[in-house]
């Protein structure tokens, strides 16, 4: 089991945003990351900073995570820049000094891990402004890229190594109130090097894949088109049968539409 917990140690950023929220950073005494084994709890450390959290752990004992890497205080972030971390044998390992890794922002973090020891997440660029997602794997830090717009966010991988996830298009919300012009997120699968545009169904805006299985099926949570960009349904992504005899009915991606009580 891995996690965070507080110690006795005074916190210098207490309640600190924006992902106070998200993390249990700000609170009046430091967050570390632990691991529990055996009925004992392991305190894992920081990687230079006064707060850490785990997120995830394989069957290999690997843990990935996210900590303060410094005590300074960033103008955008407001607390000390935050890197994305995995922890293998006793040593807790800086993602961003990784192979591969020009991101240049203050703030990272991690959505996944398989039992590959791969590690997905998100790290915002220079001027914290704007993030891409990576995928971190036997040394090296793979930028994601986008479908054309400035952002994407990675939220599940499977054994594979396959990522789904948002990323922004060029296409502007028309919706959006005059002053919140955002570009359109749509739903991603990156496998193989390339990140593919799942598409959405007639009249949605919008959507987010936040599951692949070993089959590199993915679940997308879209929002209704007349709600814009509000109350979320779901489809079912499912990948061709390249090179294999199937129906024709799924031999080209389709989607299957979720009544909205689930």
């Amino acid at each position: 089991m891995v996690g965070a917990a507080l110690n006795s140690m005074t916190d210098p950023f207490p309640g600190r945003c924006p992902y106070c929220a998200y993390f249990i950073f700000g609170n009046a005494t430091e967050s570390h990351a632990f691991l529990w084994r055996d009925g004992k709890m392991r305190d894992l450390g920081t990687l230079g900073g006064p707060d850490s959290i785990a997120f995830f752990v394989n069957e290999s004992g690997q843990i990935a995570g996210a900590s303060d890497v410094d005590f300074e205080s960033n103008p955008v972030t407001g607390g000390p820049t935050v890197h994305p971390f995995l922890w293998n044998h006793g040593q807790m390992l800086d993602l961003t000094e990784s192979r591969g890794a020009k991101f240049g922002g203050t703030y990272g973090t991690v959505s996944a891990m398989n039992n590959q020891g791969q590690v997905t997440g998100t790290m915002n660029l220079t001027g914290d402004l704007t993030w891409h997602s990576f995928l971190w794997s036997r040394g090296r830090m793979t930028d994601l890229g986008t479908l054309g717009g400035a952002v994407t966010s990675a939220l599940w991988m499977n054994e594979a190594g396959h990522i789904v996830g948002r990323s922004d298009v060029t296409q502007i919300c028309e919706a959006c109130g005059p002053n919140n012009q955002k570009q359109l997120p749509h739903p991603f699968l990156w496998k193989d090097g390339r990140m593919v545009d799942l598409g959405l169904l007639y009249a949605d805006t919008g959507g987010t894949a936040v599951s692949v299985n070993a089959e590199t099926r993915s679940w997308v949570k879209r929002p209704h088109a007349r709600t814009s960009l509000g109350t979320t349904r779901a489809m079912a992504y499912i990948t061709p049968f390249y090179g294999k005899t199937a129906p024709s009915s799924i031999c080209k991606p389709w989607f299957f539409r979720v009544p909205t009580s689930l």
